[in-house]
């Protein structure tokens, strides 16, 4: 992970791709961190795993194709989803 993005639905939430291949998975697969601040001021962190297209996840969230090329809009789609 390289970059945090702050999630603009929820303030406490940051998201980020995960760098490098999975080769451990049978089939490609997508990998996102989600870490949530708690109470105590410490991380929570999660991740994210999907074998979804962009494509699909933006479709089924409800978001434009425009943005698949972007990969922001993609991630918080992923989430979202």
């Amino acid at each position: 992970m390289t970059t945090w993005i702050s999630d603009p639905r929820l303030p406490e939430r940051q998201v980020g791709w995960i760098d490098g291949e999975a080769s451990e998975y049978v089939r490609p697969v997508r990998r996102i961190g989600v870490r949530c601040r708690q109470k105590n001021g410490q991380w929570k962190v999660a991740v994210l795993l999907s074998t979804l297209r962009p494509e699909t996840v933006l479709s089924l969230t409800g978001a434009s194709l425009e943005h698949r090329d972007d990969p922001v809009a993609v991630l918080l789609a992923y989430v979202s989803f």
